[in-house]
């Protein structure tokens, strides 16, 4: 299990659930702020892979592309478990439209990844 995947996420939760139990207004901004960024990044990020996918390289740029797609895991069990927490939160904390907006970014940056799967042949 790769741990490198879990640190942003890990963190925004507990600075989540920090603020949460502490009830700072202040604190919750900033962590709702820094999710916006994550999730703002994800989806560039996801954009950027998806597009690069129909490029016009040889073979083996594609089985690079192909390797590190593999890497990126999309059923991480975990992972998810740790973003639908920290949604939960989020949603409990008042901010119902920012819920929303992180629930379709993730949701489409997983459709891109799988697309762009599913373009390679992986």
């Amino acid at each position: 299990m790769k741990s490198k995947q879990f640190i942003i996420p890990i963190l925004l939760f507990l600075s989540l659930f920090a603020c949460t139990l502490i009830e700072n207004k202040q604190f919750i901004n900033i962590t709702i702020t820094l999710f916006w960024l994550y999730a703002m990044s994800t989806l560039f990020l996801c954009t950027a892979i998806y597009l690069y996918c129909f490029g016009d390289f040889d073979k083996k740029v594609k089985n690079k592309i192909a390797n590190a797609l593999g890497n990126i895991s999309t059923r991480n069990k975990y992972l998810n478990v740790i973003n639908i927490s920290s949604l939960v939160l989020i949603a409990f904390n008042g901010w119902i439209v920012s819920t929303i907006v992180f629930i379709v970014t993730f949701m489409f940056s997983r459709f891109l990844i799988y697309c762009a799967k599913d373009k390679l042949n992986y």
